[in-house]
């Protein structure tokens, strides 16, 4: 079970869906037989959000996981280059993972205004709203080449 690859446990009966609520948990008795035959997505949509997200655990640690696997098994991933001529240098890949999302929606969407962590919901506590011209950008001078003249 997906469940137990991600270190959530595995569930022997219905009573013990614990992240997923009791309404749900009794549909989903009346639907199928045994809890192993609950299918990865209607699990996954059956479970409470994790704070602050839209997906519960489940389902964030299959993206997760995917994520991971699609950038080290990318080749061409900008941090896997191994022909020096075109893979990024150091002081450019520095650049790159200083920058956030945040300042890339600034940058490409008609916004004036993000949450600092874009991923999850503004929040005045933690995740305010942020004027975009507040949030810093990529150094672009890390690509100019050097003229050794």
């Amino acid at each position: 079970m997906y469940r137990e690859l991600c270190g959530l446990g595995r569930p022997y009966s219905f009573d013990d869906l614990e992240n997923i609520p009791e309404d749900v948990v009794e549909q989903l008795r009346k639907v199928y037989k045994s809890v192993e035959d609950i299918d990865l997505w209607t699990g996954m949509v059956s479970e409470y959000p994790l704070k602050d997200a839209v997906v519960g655990p489940t389902q964030a640690c299959v993206l997760a996981k995917n994520f991971r696997d699609w950038k080290y098994g990318d080749r061409w991933w900008f941090e896997n280059g191994i022909d020096n001529n075109i893979k990024f240098t150091a002081p450019q890949l520095d650049e790159i993972r200083s920058t956030s999302f945040a300042r890339i929606l600034c940058d490409n969407v008609d916004i004036e205004y993000v949450q600092e962590l874009a991923f999850l919901w503004p929040n005045k506590e933690y995740n305010p709203w942020t004027e975009c011209r507040k949030i810093d950008g990529i150094d672009f001078s890390k690509w100019v080449e050097k003229k050794g003249y």
